[in-house]
């Protein structure tokens, strides 16, 4: 597989999720480890209709505990779709349920590693927070996601900027604001300039 992302989760197993190409599809593969256990695998997302790698970020909720993947698809992809999959924590059992996942909860991504889409926990709000490129647009798109899986937007304005590429995002724990880093990276290949909003 390629394309690893990681969390530690609340119990002080390990998360992974990465991509990978099979004849006649793409999936999105969880590892999980526990001392107990060591690592097991399972498939979480398998789309045969974009055959190309996707690139995940992964979360676990700190309220809930569940997990939450979302993934765009490679730049070479025909497809703009954002896959979302998550799984809900059992406190009982101390495991988790992979839901089915929805290979196209959006349809307008931007493609490619340089859109991958990014992942924090908003402590102020209890929010999943998902921050991506749209495509074609010159600003991001901002979902808080509650336990309920009620979305709340939260968009950026419209940026003066050419192409929005390399977006990373973070709170500010103390204000409660949000803050988007990237590089505004000229369609020309010219050398582009650091911002954040």
């Amino acid at each position: 597989g390629r394309f690893q992302v990681l969390t530690k989760a609340h119990d002080g197993s390990v998360w992974a999720v990465w991509s990978k190409q099979i004849t006649g599809a793409s999936k999105l593969v969880a590892g999980h480890w526990a001392p107990s256990t060591g690592w097991v695998l399972q498939d979480i997302a398998i789309d045969t209709v974009t055959l190309l790698e996707k690139f995940p970020a992964i979360l676990q909720r700190q309220d809930d505990n569940a997990l939450i993947v979302v993934a765009n698809n490679s730049q070479s992809a025909t497809t703009r779709n954002l896959a979302l999959v998550k799984a809900t924590f059992d406190a009982l059992t101390g495991g988790w349920t992979w839901r089915p996942a929805n290979l196209t909860y959006r349809t307008d991504v931007s493609r490619g590693i340089q859109d991958a889409p990014d992942m924090f926990w908003d402590t102020f709000r209890q929010l999943a927070v998902v921050v991506h490129d749209l495509s074609g647009q010159n600003f991001y798109e901002v979902m808080g996601f509650d336990s309920n899986d009620v979305r709340t937007d939260m968009n950026t304005p419209l940026l003066a900027i050419t192409n929005n590429e390399w977006g990373a995002a973070m709170p500010d724990d103390i204000t409660g604001d949000y803050w988007i880093f990237f590089i505004d990276e000229p369609v020309s290949g010219a050398i582009g300039r650091p911002v954040f909003v």
